[in-house]
């Protein structure tokens, strides 16, 4: 059984064997060794510098996260919190990309990679041509990496052949699985060895919550700021990240609501125009459909297609109809004084919720309004996109270790039947 490898580069098919041989024999290495970190640092450089990667945001936001001193907040953060174990790798870690999201396979290697694990990340035999740039400016930066480094990854290329996904799965002692609820379920009839574990990120969906009053005190730069922040969020990936909202809700009053969203949408309109953001005519087309079936089925009260360039369908109630979605640039929108309807439409597929003009008490009365039913991350809008070590209620650094516990000898360390011993059963 043979398998192509796309970094480091091999110019024919390996052995699938051979790969998962060598992978699991590679050196160990530890969290947030000086290797992985001087290899996460020239990937940054190479993407900044690269002129094939400057046009692509995403590509720059991935460079800014690799670069050292964003490693180094990750390492701040990691030490805090496991100052009192020794802390191992899994293993090995078997990771399936997702394909809507190119850049997404970078950061779950990264921070795999940084708590000492091998890794073998498989990528679609349909790859976006990103995809395929991102291996190739990686492929160059492991070039120049120690052997170690470069037997520590494996990205390979392939499509639905379920030997190979169960011969690496057998092999692993992480899978991480990125897609879709049926991508999801497929994978998990897999078989994995039987001390490996598994993390899986299946479909969700991610909404923004603004503030009217906040919003209309807002100067034109600062709507035009929050606007910018906003069409990051939903754009970048044509919203098919789950993190980017497909709903928008506006708190307030219905005379601070209307207005509100009337500038707030044309705002971004104008931010669409500015950056020359276009979808094609097949897409447009989907959206335009989608939105009337939705008018006609749905709670829909009004549908605005913005010139073109996005959907706004505005809700009569929140409903579980709302979370169908074609992508693409279509928001739905609710207008509430009273947060009650959201917090009984969130359910446990709910991720992200981005805000705007909530502070202090009130974010976290919203925050303890919704998390219980849903969400896993209240971000302001503009950060939706950012991966951190906390994603989908996973902690990565904990899923991606194994702490490993060292009791001392004497002093008053253990329990008082510890100290007796085993064969000290009986009272004093």
């Amino acid at each position: 059984m043979k398998i192509r490898r796309l970094a480091p580069h091999a110019a024919e098919p390996v052995p699938l064997a051979d790969l998962l041989a060598d992978l699991r024999s590679a050196p160990p290495l530890k969290p947030f060794s000086d290797g992985i970190c001087d290899l996460a640092a020239r990937f940054s450089r190479a993407l900044f510098t690269d002129p094939r990667t400057r046009r692509f945001p995403d590509l720059q936001a991935l460079a800014f996260q690799l670069r050292p001193a964003g490693i180094k907040v990750l390492e701040e953060s990691f030490r805090e919190t496991t100052s009192q174990t020794l802390i191992q790798p899994r293993g090995l870690v078997f990771h399936l990309a997702p394909a809507n999201v190119e850049t997404m396979f970078v950061y779950s290697w990264l921070f795999a990679a940084l708590m000492g694990n091998r890794n073998i990340v498989r990528i679609s035999d349909r790859a976006s041509d990103t995809s395929l740039l991102l291996c190739s400016v990686f492929n160059d930066v492991l070039a120049a990496a120690p052997d170690a480094m470069r037997r520590s990854v494996a990205i390979v290329q392939y499509g639905h052949e379920d030997d190979i996904t169960a011969a690496i799965s057998e092999a692993c002692d992480v899978r991480v699985v990125w897609g879709g609820d049926s991508t999801v379920r497929a994978i998990r009839a897999v078989p994995l060895a039987p001390r490996a574990t598994e993390l899986v990120f299946a479909d969700r969906y991610s909404f923004a919550i603004l503030r009217a009053a906040e919003y209309q005190k807002l100067a034109p730069p600062e709507r035009s700021a929050l606007a910018a922040h906003f069409f990051n969020d939903t754009f970048w990936f044509d919203q098919a990240a789950c993190s980017s909202p497909r709903l928008v809700v506006w708190y307030g009053t219905p005379e601070a609501c209307a207005p509100a969203a009337e500038t707030f949408f044309a705002e971004l309109e104008a931010v669409i125009e500015k950056r020359g953001y276009t979808s094609d005519a097949g897409m447009r087309l989907e959206r335009f459909t989608f939105g009337c079936r939705a008018a006609l089925d749905g709670p829909v009260s009004h549908l605005d297609r913005h010139h073109g360039n996005f959907e706004t369908l505005a809700l009569r109630e929140l409903t579980p109809f709302c979370r169908e979605h074609c992508g693409g640039g279509l928001l739905y929108q609710f207008h509430t004084p009273v947060l009650e309807p959201l917090a009984a439409f969130i359910d446990r597929r709910d991720q992200t919720m981005s805000y705007f003009g909530f502070e202090s008490e009130g974010l976290r009365e919203l925050a303890q309004m919704v998390s219980a039913r849903g969400i896993d991350r209240i971000v302001p809008i503009g950060r939706a996109l950012d991966f951190d070590r906390y994603w989908d209620g996973y902690d990565l650094f904990l899923e991606f270790s194994r702490h490993v516990t060292v009791a001392r000898t004497g002093g008053q360390t253990g329990s008082a039947a510890a100290q007796r011993g085993p064969s000290d059963t009986g009272p004093e």
